[in-house]
């Protein structure tokens, strides 16, 4: 019995050890995968911090030159909206700086279309998802309430207050691309162009402020699911009202595009619809019109035909 206690004894410490020694191996077998997973961790976090600072870089880099859209018309009738042609030389520069409510006046009211809603409000009207509410304004009405669903990031908004007017190529980028050589017609139209639904979006005012007055170079929307149509339509305005690009927004279009796997036969575009957009655009700017006043406002363009000004300045958003 004493041997049998003994021996009891002695594979009990022999136990005790051995579940030590495993213990100790699992600690460190443990801590040899968690060693591993945090130079992982470090390397991918590395990673993106690169590939952001990739980006960040080729937006901040200025280069020189720039890209015009190559519109030459393929055996199919097509312009690729990716086909650029790359100029060594800077695009001209504006001689006077750019200013929004002189160079582009503001939200024009149409004095015939039946509708107390200036171009802010009928953008807004459009993308509720719900019946709008409105209330009186100086000549005309405003949007109150609606629902919208920001197409930048998905929020849901309610109050018309904290919904803003997006101008998807912004006007800054406009003006210094090309559009300070346009009319002051032209500029008043594309301000409150409305002939399709992506040249002016409502977008809440925090993703809108996010976006300023960026290019694809130095904003992207959140929702990677918008990415590719925001690209095309980018690509769409810049061709459509003959805009240049400059080499840091071409670079970075072009590595978008990439990274999300955008079809390239999304930007392709019919010469017939590319004609009939650019003929729209000349007959709207020959009647939407303004002047710089004294005092650095605006003023309606009038006819003197003795009917009612063709178009009501009002400024009830921001654009950028």
């Amino acid at each position: 019995m004493f041997h049998d206690e003994t021996g009891r004894g002695q594979i009990q410490g022999r136990t005790v050890r051995s579940a030590t020694r495993s213990t100790t191996g699992r600690q460190l077998k443990l801590g040899f995968i968690l060693g591993i997973l945090a130079v992982v961790a470090a390397l991918s976090a590395q990673a993106r911090e690169h590939s952001s600072a990739g980006l960040e870089i080729l937006a901040n880099q200025a280069l020189p030159g720039h890209f015009s859209i190559d519109l030459h018309v393929d055996h199919e009738d097509k312009v690729s909206l990716l086909d650029w042609v790359r100029h060594q030389a800077d695009a001209e520069k504006p001689a006077e700086k750019y200013n929004r409510r002189l160079q582009f006046g503001k939200w024009r009211r149409v004095a015939r279309d039946g509708s107390c809603l200036d171009a802010r409000g009928l953008v807004l009207r459009r993308e509720s998802q719900t019946p709008i509410s409105t209330r009186s304004s100086a000549g005309g009405c405003a949007v109150v309430t609606g629902r919208w669903v920001d197409p930048y990031n998905g929020d849901i908004v309610d109050s018309a207050e904290k919904m803003a007017i997006d101008h998807m190529v912004p006007l800054k980028n406009a003006y210094v691309n090309g559009a300070w050589k346009w009319s002051s017609g032209k500029r008043c139209s594309y301000f409150n162009y409305q002939k399709n639904d992506y040249h002016l979006q409502a977008v809440g005012d925090r993703e809108n402020n996010i976006k300023g007055d960026a290019g694809p170079d130095r904003y992207m929307p959140p929702l990677r699911s918008a990415q590719c149509g925001y690209l095309r339509n980018w690509l769409v305005i810049k061709a459509s009202w003959d805009l240049t690009l400059s080499i840091e927004e071409g670079r970075a279009i072009r590595e978008h595009v990439r990274q999300v796997g955008c079809p390239s036969g999304d930007f392709d575009l019919e010469e017939a619809e590319l004609k009939r957009i650019r003929d729209e655009i000349e007959a709207g700017a020959g009647s939407c019109d303004f002047a710089p006043s004294p005092q650095g406002g605006v003023h309606p363009f009038l006819a003197g035909s003795g009917e009612p000004a063709p178009g009501e300045f009002l400024d009830t958003g921001a654009g950028i």
